[in-house]
C-alpha cells in the first residue's frame, strides 16, 4: 500500500520545476507511504512513490522500479505474485510483487497481467523509449486513481490534493454535483467535485501515446447474477466456505503484523474467526458510542472471547467528532459520505500502535444480499403488479435526502449517478440481476472510497477480501439470488414493506450465514444487521448552529428566497433529519477548505 504522484508532458519542451512539483505532490499525502518517499526526473516525466511496506521489506523493492527503460509506480497488493511469477523467465532480484507487476507488463503486455492479477491496485507505467503511458486500476476500484489533463500534459495521483499541489491544477468546485451528493452521498467514477479531475474508472485501463492520445479499456465488469435450481445445498455450502476461507487467507498475506475490524456482525466476525485459526491472539478492533443503539460492543465481545482474540474497544463522542471532521474532509478531497467515516479514522489511529494491515468486511452485503430492505424491491414491484418500474423504485429507495426537499430547494441538476444506473440496469437480465450488479457497481464505490481515506491516514491498509474477484465470480456464478436472499417457511402477507418483513420471514446472506455457523454463534450469526450509527439526530441542534445557507458553496444552486423560508422546518421533517443536515454541512466544510484559494503556481 502506497501513493504514487506523476507528471508526464508530451511535448519536447519540459515543464518548469518538475522537480519540485513532483516534490510537492509527494509530500501533500505523506501518510500513504511512511517507509520511503523517492522521485523520478525522466525525459518530460516525472514519478513520484510513497511506499508503505508490506511485502519484502528490502529497501530494494522502493519504488519508481525501471526495467528494461520502463518505469513503474505501483499502489497495492497482489497476492498470487508468486503464480505470476512462475510463468516469467526471468531471474528476479526482490521478492516483491512490485517487480512481478513490473516485468509482467513490460514483458507480456498489460492484458496478460491484468487477466492474472488478484488483488487490488493503482499502476502507472511509462516506456521512455516510446512515450507510451499507461494507468490502470483494479477491478472493484479498492486503490483511487485520479488525473487530470492540462493542455499536453497528464498529472496523476492516488489523491486530488496531489493533483492540486503540483501547482498545474486549478480547484474549481462543480456545483453542478450537489444534489447528486445530498441525493446519493458520493460523486460516481469518473466524476469528482473538480472541474477537470477525473477518476480510473474500476476495471478499466487507460494508453496514452507520445502525442497525449487516449485509448481507455474496461477489462473487467461486475458478472451477470443466474438463477437456477441446487441439488445438494450442503455440497454447495461445503465449497462457498472453502472459497470464503481461501479469499481470507489469501489476501491476509503479509511481512508486517495484521489485525481485523471486528463490529459482531456476520461478516467481521466470520473474517476474524478464520484468521484467528491461523494467528494466535489477534488483535481485534471495534468502536461505537455510549448512547443506547449506537454501538455493538456487546456483540463484539462475545465473538472475541468465542475466538480468542486480543480486542481492544474504543467510545468515540461528539467532542472527538468535531475535532476530526474537518481534518478527515482534508484527507479525502470531498465531502464525507457515511458519518460513521470519522469514528473509523479514530479507530485506525488506534490500530496503528500495534498493526499496520487490517482487514474489513466491505464487498459481503453486495454479494450475498444483505440489504434485504432494498433488494426485495423486485419482489414488491412483482407482488403488488405496480407500473412503477424497477428504476424509479431503486432511486427512490436508494436516495438520502428526499427528491421533494431537494426538488423544492435546490434547482434541478442532471445526475450522471441516475445515467450510470440506466445503464446497469440496460446490462441486467433481470430486475433482481440488477439488484446486484448495481451495488457491486455503483454502492460499493462509496465504501471503498471511505475505508481507504479512514486507513491510510494512518498508515494502515485495509484488506476486503469479500471482493477477491474469484471469490466474487465464483458466488455469481454458482448461487442462485433465491438462495441470497432465501425466504423461510412462507412470505409474508400482503400488507407488509420490507421494513417490516426483512430478516423476520426472510434471511439476507443466507449461504454466508450457513458459513459463519461453523465459526461463530448462531444467536451473531443470525442476529438482525444493524450497521454503524452515528447519532447525528440527538446531535441535530448543536450541528444546525454551523449551518450557513448564505455559504459560497450554495450560491446559485439554492431556489429563491421565499421558497427557503421553509427550508430548516422541511429539513427536519425528512426521515434522516440529522444526516441530511451532517450531508449540507460537509458540503459547506468541503468547498471552504479547497476552493477559496488558488492552487495553480
Amino acid at each position: 500500500m502506497c501513493g504514487i504522484n506523476g507528471i508526464v508532458n508530451f511535448r519536447e519542451s519540459s515543464i518548469i520545476s518538475l522537480n519540485k512539483r513532483i516534490e510537492k505532490m509527494n509530500a501533500s499525502m505523506l501518510y500513504r507511504g511512511p517507509d520511503n518517499n523517492e522521485v523520478f526526473i525522466g525525459q518530460n516525466f516525472a514519478f513520484g512513490h510513497l511506499r508503505l511496506s508490506i511485502l519484502d521489506l528490502d529497501p530494494r523493492s522502493n519504488q519508481p522500479m525501471r526495467y528494461k527503460n520502463h518505469y513503474l509506480v505501483f499502489n497495492g497488493e497482489i497476492f498470487n505474485y508468486k503464480k505470476i511469477k512462475e510463468e516469467l523467465e526471468f531471474e528476479f532480484s526482490t521478492d516483491s510483487d512490485t517487480e512481478v507487476v513490473l516485468v509482467s507488463i513490460v514483458e507480456k503486455g498489460i492484458d496478460w497481467f491484468l487477466s492474472r492479477a488478484n488483488g487490488f491496485f493503482a499502476i502507472a507505467i511509462i516506456n521512455e523509449d516510446n512515450g507510451e503511458l499507461i494507468l490502470a486500476r483494479d477491478r472493484f476500484g479498492i486503490k483511487p486513481l485520479v488525473y487530470s489533463k492540462i493542455n499536453d500534459t497528464v498529472i496523476f495521483s492516488s489523491e486530488i490534493k496531489g493533483l492540486l499541489e503540483s501547482g498545474l491544477v486549478e480547484a474549481e468546485f462543480r456545483s453542478d454535483k450537489v444534489e447528486e451528493y445530498l441525493s446519493y452521498r458520493f460523486i460516481l467514477e469518473p466524476d469528482t467535485f473538480f472541474k477537470g479531475v477525473h477518476q480510473i474508472e474500476s476495471g478499466t485501463y487507460h494508453i496514452y501515446d507520445n502525442q497525449g492520445c487516449k485509448v481507455e479499456r474496461t477489462y473487467w465488469d461486475v458478472p451477470n447474477t443466474k438463477e437456477f435450481s441446487i441439488e445438494n445445498e450442503e455440497d454447495l455450502i461445503r465449497e462457498l466456505s472453502d472459497k470464503v476461507i481461501s479469499a481470507v487467507r489469501d489476501w491476509a498475506i503479509t511481512d508486517v503484523p495484521l489485525g481485523a475490524f471486528l463490529s459482531g456482525g456476520v461478516d467481521s466476525s466470520l473474517t476474524s474467526a478464520i484468521l484467528s485459526k491461523d494467528i494466535e491472539g489477534l488483535k481485534t478492533y471495534t468502536i461505537g458510542y455510549s448512547e443506547d443503539g449506537y454501538n455493538e460492543f456487546e456483540f463484539a465481545s462475545k465473538v472475541s472471547t468465542h475466538i480468542g482474540s486480543e480486542h481492544i474497544e474504543l467510545n468515540d463522542d461528539l467532542n472527538s467528532y468535531y475535532e476530526n471532521w474537518d481534518k478527515l474532509i482534508a484527507l479525502k478531497d470531498a465531502p464525507l459520505s457515511v458519518p460513521n467515516e470519522v469514528p473509523l479514522a479514530v479507530l485506525c489511529d488506534e490500530l496503528r500502535k500495534d498493526i499496520i494491515v487490517v482487514i474489513s468486511g466491505e464487498g459481503a452485503d453486495e454479494l450475498f444480499g444483505g440489504y434485504g430492505k432494498i433488494f426485495r424491491l423486485p419482489y414488491e414491484l412483482s407482488k403488488n403488479d405496480v407500473s412503477q418500474n424497477i428504476f424509479d423504485a431503486f432511486i427512490h429507495e436508494y436516495s438520502y435526502i428526499s427528491k421533494d426537499f431537494l426538488n423544492k430547494h435546490f434547482i434541478k441538476q442532471s445526475h450522471s449517478f441516475e445515467d450510470k444506473v440506466k445503464y446497469v440496469l440496460e446490462n441486467s437480465q433481470d430486475n433482481e440481476d440488477f439488484m446486484y450488479r448495481v451495488f457491486h457497481s455503483i454502492h460499493i464505490k462509496g465504501l471503498l472510497a471511505r475505508v481507504d481515506m479512514t486507513s491510510m491516514q494512518a498508515s494502515i491498509e485495509a484488506r476486503p477480501p469479500f471482493l477477491n474477484h474469484e471469490l466474487v465470480e465464483y458466488v455469481y456464478e454458482n448461487i442462485p439470488n433465491s438462495l441470497k436472499l432465501k425466504w423461510k417457511d412462507s412470505k409474508p402477507p400482503k400488507t407488509l414493506t420490507p421494513q417490516d418483513y426483512s430478516e423476520i420471514y426472510d434471511i439476507p446472506k443466507y449461504p454466508l450465514k450457513k458459513v459463519a455457523e461453523e465459526f461463530i454463534p448462531k444467536d451473531i450469526v443470525y442476529r438482525r444487521k444493524m450497521g454503524f450509527p452515528v447519532p447525528l439526530n440527538d446531535w441535530f441542534n448543536e450541528l444546525l448552529n454551523e449551518l450557513d445557507l448564505n455559504s459560497k458553496v450554495f450560491e446559485g444552486i439554492l431556489t429563491s428566497s421565499e421558497s427557503n423560508k421553509n427550508f430548516l422546518a422541511d429539513l427536519r421533517k425528512e426521515s434522516r433529519f440529522g444526516q441530511s443536515l451532517w450531508m449540507l454541512l460537509n458540503l459547506q466544510k468541503f468547498h471552504n477548505q479547497y476552493f477559496t484559494k488558488s492552487w495553480v503556481w
